[in-house]
């Protein structure tokens, strides 16, 4: 199907999604999270199809380096700090037709994702890039992606 961006949309879409579904359930009033900002957020991810819980943590990484699915990318870009937001990612933007698994948790093929995401900091600059890549940061609770 055609992929793209809807905001703000409610009632829940057809499954299986043929967009990327963006709701703000808190609107942020800190920094925006823009393409290349290190952006730190608190998610957890489940099957929309079911609501089965697969995945849950804080991470930081690089916003728009395809770092994470190319549905979270798009769906946190443009949030602020303190903000709260619901993605409805279709297949296509997330695992695909190859699926994920089985470790540490298993997503069948062409599933469709919901991610509960909070943006809890966005930085720039050499040192933030830095701490990113090397795992280093003020959260030790926090997974860099490299």
């Amino acid at each position: 199907g055609r992929i793209t961006r809807s905001k703000n949309c409610a009632p829940l879409p057809c499954v299986p999604l043929d967009c990327l579904v963006v709701s703000d359930t808190t609107e942020g009033v800190g920094d925006v999270a823009s393409t290349g900002t290190i952006v730190t957020v608190r998610y957890a991810g489940s099957l929309l199809g079911d609501g089965t819980l697969f995945d849950e943590a804080m991470i930081s990484f690089k916003l728009g380096t395809g770092r994470v699915l190319v549905g979270c990318d798009e769906g946190i870009t443009g949030m602020r700090v303190g903000g709260t937001r619901v993605l409805k990612i279709p297949a296509a933007l997330g695992f695909g037709p190859a699926g994920f698994g089985p470790e540490p948790y298993s997503i069948p093929a062409d599933a469709d994702l919901e991610y509960m995401v909070e943006l809890l900091s966005v930085s720039s600059g050499p040192m933030a890039e830095a701490a990113a890549r090397m795992g280093i940061g003020l959260d030790p609770d926090t997974v860099y992606l490299k």
